[in-house]
C-alpha cells in the first residue's frame, strides 16, 4: 500500500498469468535451454543470489525472469488452471482447504534451483510465510493514465516503456529479499 502511495499507481505482485506473460516476452517455448545466458541457477553460482540484470534480458528488456530469485506471484496455489478467470485474474482463494492452509505461487526458479527447473510453464508454491534468500518479488503497476503519457511516448509507445508492451501492468526487475 505505501508503494502504491508513493507512485500514485496501484502496486502489488503479478498475477500468476501476468508472470508468465512476461516471461514468455511472445515466445511460445517453454525450454531451458541457454540457461546459461540468461539465467543464475545451481549449476552456474556460487550458492547465493546475483546482481539483477547481470545476464541477458528477455526480448522485452525483463531481466532475471527466469532463475536468480523465484518470484512470488498473487495466486493461491491450486494444483491446474480448471476453473481459472479466462481474463487472467489471481485466483484469490481455494474453497477446498482453510486460508491458514494456503500455499502462494512462486515462478521463475531461483539462483538453488536445477536449470531444468527454470522453464516458464514450471510452478511451485509456498506458504506464504515462507521466506528464503532464493525467493523474491517483482511488482506489478498499473499503467498510467492516458494524460500523464509523454509525447515522445505516444509517438514510440514500444520504446522502453514495459506497460506499452503489457496491456494489464508494467513488471520491473526482480528484488531478492
Amino acid at each position: 500500500r505505501w508503494l502504491s502511495e508513493q507512485t500514485g499507481r496501484t502496486c502489488r505482485l503479478p498475477t500468476e498469468a501476468q508472470w508468465e506473460y512476461a516471461a514468455r516476452a511472445g515466445r511460445p517455448d517453454d525450454s531451458a535451454a541457454g540457461m546459461e545466458d540468461v539465467a543464475w541457477h545451481e549449476e552456474n553460482t556460487s550458492d547465493s543470489p546475483h546482481i539483477v540484470a547481470t545476464k541477458v534480458g528477455n526480448p522485452w528488456g525483463l531481466y532475471d525472469m527466469q532463475g536468480n530469485a523465484s518470484e512470488w506471484c498473487l495466486d493461491v496455489w491450486r494444483p491446474d488452471y480448471r476453473d481459472a478467470a479466462l481474463d487472467g485474474s489471481a485466483r484469490m482463494s481455494d474453497p477446498t482447504i482453510p486460508p491458514a492452509a494456503w500455499r502462494y505461487v512462486l515462478r521463475g526458479g531461483g539462483w538453488a534451483s536445477p536449470a531444468d527447473h527454470l522453464r516458464y510453464g514450471r510452478r511451485d508454491r509456498c506458504l506464504a510465510s515462507f521466506a528464503s534468500p532464493a525467493t523474491g518479488f517483482r511488482i506489478a503497476l498499473s499503467a498510467p493514465s492516458r494524460s500523464s503519457v509523454t509525447l515522445s511516448e505516444a509517438q514510440d509507445p514500444a520504446g522502453s516503456h514495459a506497460y506499452a508492451r503489457m496491456p494489464v501492468a508494467e513488471v520491473d526487475t526482480a528484488c531478492p529479499r
